[in-house]
């Protein structure tokens, strides 16, 4: 996933060792920043913030090392006076958030006016494409107006163009139940500040509470979970530090990104989609995770859930878990022969993901891919290969291809060649062509080759991650999964996100989305069409929160 570092905590840095700074945040993984910028005088601030000018100045060294600007946290005496600069600063850098701090106040009425100034900045920043967000401090938590936190208050008083950028440590400090915070506004949050503090405030002040961030109390996980399942921006803010802020932050990315793929509290319900009508019907509900439907022509379903297969009755909604003998680590990528007799599989092995087949009712795998790091994803329609994607060194580098591989042996065979990542490799119904998804034009997008490796194309566009292209019995419609650009990196498809299905005609037209849903990787990692031609299964997941 793609995560920011407020400039506030490096500001000096900033100001006198750009190159280094920048160089040190990219090399740690992050990819953009938030830098604060002063409009006008800001007695004894000039040299943590930065002028209008400076950050015209510093943008080349942002773009020399990759790191992009989306928001700008804004400090000004008067909001409404220097509001065609604001916007003219929008408009130069594509802004999508201007964030500005949070009053604190003593009455009621001066919040009011305060709501009334942030509406109208708030409604001419979204005539040029950008949203007005506040960002709290801990005051104005301890606070309260009609019984709710003045700074809840403010925000849900100034006009429909106004959000929230939480500072996830302010909140802890001031006491609330920061899993509690989140869910209850999550309407109107749309950026969250990762900040952690070592207690709350009547223990310790403002200017020694501060802990590097996952050291202290506020709830990590929890946070990440809430900004994934949001889709909303996440930014390091690590304001001080007893040690080298550096590395503190190459730490904090470290820690966060390490919770991608963390799936804790999340249900799943698999379901089926008429694709003609929408409408979506939930037929398998449990706690945990299930991933990855496979529609037999019977009407049972097989999918995969903690490392084990297992196939559902379509009648009773039964679910029996399919001996799989001493491959206990299944994951989303399993197939079934044309003939619905066998099974292949990829299974996480010590050393990385081999291909496995057993009969469908179940034995002992035999070994059809031993190559590790393989990821099963079709079968041909002859019932003679498999296809998949490999991670394999050529000429010293490490690509990941399109391979096939007979399922009697032999030596696998590469079909792509070694632009981009690519993935889903999968037949169509005629045998002639693998269907497969690759970044070798930037995003992630649907791809067609022919099965020789020969006349490659490009099948979808748009400005997403599209993943796993499934195409229908009949050779007539593709569906596949979406996710939001600037997310993630086009090579990522993580769990819990907010993400879409979409439908195309097999020649590429007719793109249109199907839907919406909270879902991602096992959503639907291999080939779920009826045999009607007309509903595909999927899952999507649940998060359970306070």
């Amino acid at each position: 996933m793609r995560f920011g570092v407020q400039l506030f905590g490096v500001a000096e840095q900033s100001k006198n060792q750009q190159d280094k700074l920048f160089q040190h945040l990219h090399k740690s993984g992050y990819r953009h920043v938030e830098p604060c910028v002063a409009f006008g005088e800001m007695d004894g601030f000039e040299k943590i913030i930065w002028s209008e000018e400076e950050l015209k100045t510093f943008m080349p060294a942002l773009e020399k090392h990759k790191l992009g600007v989306f928001s700008c946290h804004v400090f000004a005496k008067n909001l409404l006076s220097v509001l065609p600069r604001l916007s003219d600063l929008v408009c130069q850098y594509k802004l999508t958030d201007v964030v500005v701090p949070c009053p604190d106040y003593e009455t009621k009425g001066e919040y009011e006016q305060e709501a009334s100034i942030l509406s109208a900045v708030a409604d001419a920043l979204c005539s040029v494409g950008a949203r007005l967000l506040i960002h709290n401090g801990s005051a104005e938590l301890l606070k309260h107006i009609d019984g709710i936190s003045a700074y809840e208050w403010l925000a849900r008083n100034s006009g429909d163009h106004v959000g929230m950028q939480i500072d996830v440590g302010w909140l802890a400090y001031a006491g609330e139940d920061v899993e509690s915070f989140l869910w209850r506004n999550k309407d109107i949050i749309h950026s969250i500040h990762y900040k952690d503090v070592r207690g709350d405030h009547t223990q310790y002040s403002e200017t020694q509470c501060n802990a590097v961030i996952g050291d202290g109390i506020i709830p990590l996980t929890a946070c990440f979970q809430f900004a994934r399942a949001q889709g909303i921006s996440q930014i390091v803010d690590q304001d001080m530090s007893d040690g080298d802020i550096l590395d503190d932050l190459a730490l904090v990315y470290q820690r966060i990104s390490s919770l991608t793929n963390t799936r804790e509290y999340t249900d799943s319900e698999l379901c089926i989609l008429d694709t003609q009508t929408g409408e979506v019907k939930i037929v398998y509900q449990t706690q945990g995770i299930i991933e990855a439907p496979n529609w037999l022509r019977n009407g049972d379903m097989i999918f995969n859930g903690e490392g084990h297969l297992y196939r559902m009755d379509c009648k009773s909604a039964a679910v029996m878990q399919i001996d799989t003998g001493t491959c206990d680590q299944c994951n989303n990528d399993h197939v079934i022969s044309p003939d619905e007799k066998f099974i292949a599989f990829s299974n996480n092995d010590s050393d990385g993901s081999r291909i496995y087949m057993l009969p469908i009712t179940g034995g002992e795998p035999i070994c059809v891919v031993n190559e590790p790091h393989s990821y099963l994803h079709g079968w041909s329609p002859d019932g003679n290969e498999l296809s998949y994607c490999a991670f394999r060194s050529v000429d010293d580098e490490m690509k990941v291809d399109i391979y096939t591989a007979s399922i009697h042996g032999g030596d696998e065979i590469r079909i792509t060649d070694g632009i981009g990542y690519n993935d889903g490799a999968e037949y169509a119904p005629d045998g002639k062509s693998i269907w497969f998804n690759s970044t070798r034009s930037g995003l992630m997008q649907i791809h067609q080759v022919a099965c020789d490796g020969t006349e490659q194309k490009q099948m979808t566009t748009s400005n997403a991650n599209n993943w796993f292209g499934h195409v229908s019995p009949d050779g007539k419609q593709v569906v596949y999964i979406s996710y939001r650009k600037g997310e993630l990196d086009p090579a990522e498809h993580l769990p819990n996100m907010q993400v879409s299905l979409w439908i195309m005609d097999a020649n590429g037209n007719n793109q249109r989305k199907l839907l919406d849903l909270f879902g991602g990787q096992g959503t639907i990692n291999v080939n779920s069409w009826n045999q009607d031609n007309r509903h595909i299964a999927f899952v999507q997941y649940r998060l359970n929160h306070k």
